[in-house]
């Protein structure tokens, strides 16, 4: 598979729209797709960008998500949420994607000690953040409760940060521009393509990625990845935005 950023478009296309890419994402054709391929730069949750969280903004959330269950679910979020803001004021501002996680993960497990250590932390490069999220107390009664409430933690990040970041609206907006340019396109999908996760991620780099999907095709790729939390996150947006 040519791993050359658009290299379904016209090279005169291909070229402009790579121009507007952040380096870190290759995006691809396959079948009926677009296919987006990232790790870590702007789209990652290692990105440094400030995510301001007040009660307004979580009101904004509850109310873009307009179906019965996504709104059961961001109301769960909003109560968890809350508790993280009755200790700051009623306003706190994470500096990256994996501080909000870590933080909602400590004050899903009641852990308030550890969500005051997470809030603190906002300084540090996201990956001790994220070693002070694994140290978090009483995870293990409910892990299984978090693998569902962590997908509306990763959407609302998705959500904020299309609607507060330009850097990232522009590479979200570019993705939705270049699927309208082949009208075979009808879905977009996203996938982190991180070697060593394969909980939010894929678990291998975006080249060997890409060669599972030409090899084993769509159908078989989906069927063990499409459920990735990064990926479902962004296939609401996804709805939102580009479906019409």
């Amino acid at each position: 598979m040519d791993m050359k950023n658009f290299s379904f478009l016209e090279p005169e296309q291909a070229e402009m729209f790579s121009q507007r890419m952040d380096h870190n994402l290759y995006v691809i054709r396959r079948e009926n797709k677009l296919i987006g391929l990232f790790y870590q730069g702007i789209i990652s949750n290692f990105y440094k960008a400030t995510i301001m969280v007040n009660p307004a903004v979580l009101d904004a959330f509850v109310k873009s998500d307009l179906s019965p269950v996504g709104r059961m679910h961001s109301t769960e979020f909003v109560n968890y949420m809350n508790n993280v803001l009755d200790a700051n004021h009623r306003s706190v501002a994470f500096t990256c994607g994996e501080q909000v996680i870590m933080a909602m993960k400590a004050a899903f497990c009641n852990d308030y000690d550890a969500l005051d250590d997470i809030l603190a932390s906002g300084h540090l490069h996201p990956f001790k953040i994220k070693e002070k999220g694994r140290a978090v107390k009483g995870f293990t009664p409910k892990a299984k409760a978090w693998d569902r409430f962590r997908l509306t933690v990763a959407h609302f990040i998705v959500w904020y940060r299309y609607n507060n970041h330009p850097e990232f609206t522009r590479i979200v907006s570019t993705l939705f521009e270049a699927a309208r340019q082949d009208p075979t396109i009808c879905d977009i999908q996203m996938y982190e393509a991180s070697p060593s996760d394969n909980i939010w991620g894929v678990g291998m780099s975006a080249h060997d990625a890409a060669k599972r999907m030409l090899a084993a095709g769509m159908q078989s790729w989906e069927s063990n990845h499409s459920h990735k939390v990064f990926t479902v996150a962004f296939e609401r947006l996804i709805q939102q935005q580009y479906v019409e």
